[in-house]
């Protein structure tokens, strides 16, 4: 079973609500993506496209954030951050390592209180998701299909979400993961029992959408 899981922004008491900044964001360094390389990728890119962040770029990561902090003084565990990225707490991180150990990259934020000053009370991480797979079963899911300039055909989530219909043989090893090239890229998803170890854990931020597989 798997899930598509998205930050829940209809409340803003249940999403982390941060201000990334530190490192250089406009540094570039080639990377390769889809078969070719990108001269000028920058962190941002690599996270958009669930690219490993190489020790060129790792000074251009930022590495601290101010945070807004609930009015009863709580905070979530994850918060959008950059164009594809999320920011999670060591919460997330930990359920994350346990089932995929090393698999994704986690880089820590120095995280304040935007009215205070002090640490949250949560330590935070700017996520990487790295597995990246396009197993949308188009003919069986409510999506919307875009032909792009290249003449590819790129699969977009239609929103509200009705029905989505994965492979589950593209997606039987994983717990977390990214769409693929040009298939729901910009959504994340999560295995049954990645969302379940949340659901007990009690990480708040969350929206899961439960996707039928074949």
């Amino acid at each position: 079973m798997a899930f598509l899981i998205n930050c829940r922004k209809d409340l803003d008491e249940e999403f982390i609500r941060a201000d990334l900044f530190g490192g250089n964001m406009d540094f570039c360094a080639p990377v390769e993506w889809n078969g070719r390389v990108v001269e000028d990728a920058n962190v941002d890119f690599c996270i958009r496209k669930g690219l490993r962040i190489s020790a060129q770029l790792l000074a251009a990561v930022p590495n601290a954030a101010k945070v807004e902090i609930n009015p009863d003084g709580s905070l979530p565990d994850v918060g959008p951050a950059m164009i594809n990225g999320w920011i999670v707490s060591e919460a997330f991180r930990n359920i994350a390592e346990h089932l995929e150990p090393g698999k994704h990259q986690y880089f820590p934020v120095d995280a304040t209180v935007t009215s205070t000053g002090q640490p949250t009370p949560k330590k935070l991480y700017l996520l990487n998701v790295l597995n990246r797979v396009g197993a949308t079963v188009p003919e069986l899911s409510d999506i919307r299909t875009k032909t792009l300039s290249t003449g590819v055909t790129a699969f977009l989530l239609a929103e509200p979400v009705r029905k989505l219909t994965l492979q589950k043989d593209k997606i039987k090893n994983l717990h977390l993961w990214g769409g693929g090239v040009w298939d729901l890229s910009m959504q994340k998803f999560c295995s049954d029992e990645f969302a379940e170890a949340m659901k007990a854990a009690d990480l708040r931020g969350f929206k899961y959408f439960k996707c039928d597989e074949i």
